[in-house]
């Protein structure tokens, strides 16, 4: 199953239509507190990448605890940056942790498996080595995160399952998108 995802956008490009995606990640926050207070243990957040256009994005993350959670993501279209494809995927406090963990572990590892390389053969065999094992290493120790925040998610109480993700991208879609005012007098 895939997660539940929409598009929504402006009719047209514009220089503001950034701020005004910034200011519907706002609103979407705020309508999520609203649901999810926190007096009953929700931590709502939002995270704004906008220095560079072509990696734009806005995440709302919804969390209860470490085990629960959900993330909206709205993203610009590459081609018509004036429209976002909107995305509610599970996600966990755990999930997020483990992940800075492990890329802080594993960098001073890599440096010292490239340096041994350095010495025991070319620096661009090396290089291209040490690259090749880095894939693999991150490729199975997303797989093992990703195993183990299921596994606390399930055995903890997931309650941001398939049902309620799309529960929340439909109420999401109610949520009107800012307008650009008029400017000059």
């Amino acid at each position: 199953m895939s997660d539940p995802t929409f598009e929504t956008g402006f009719p047209k490009p514009s220089l503001d239509n950034p701020v005004l995606f910034s200011k519907y990640a706002d609103a979407i926050a705020a309508r999520l507190r609203l649901q999810y207070s926190p007096s009953a243990g929700y931590r709502i957040a939002v995270e704004k990448t906008e220095k560079d256009p072509k990696k734009r994005r806005w995440d709302i993350n919804v969390h209860r605890g470490w085990f629960a959670g959900a993330q909206v993501n709205i993203k610009p279209l590459s081609d018509t940056p004036h429209r976002a494809n909107v995305e509610v995927c599970w996600h966990t406090r755990l999930m997020e942790m483990m992940a800075k963990t492990f890329a802080v572990v594993s960098i001073p590892f890599f440096i010292v498996i490239f340096l041994i390389f350095a010495f025991a053969t070319r620096l661009g065999f090396a290089l291209i080595l040490t690259l090749v094992l880095w894939f693999a290493w991150a490729l199975l120790g997303s797989i093992v995160m990703v195993l183990i925040a299921r596994l606390c998610s399930a055995a903890f109480g997931n309650e941001f399952d398939q049902n309620r993700r799309a529960t929340m991208a439909q109420e999401i879609k109610n949520v009107p998108l800012p307008q650009q005012t008029a400017s000059g007098s």
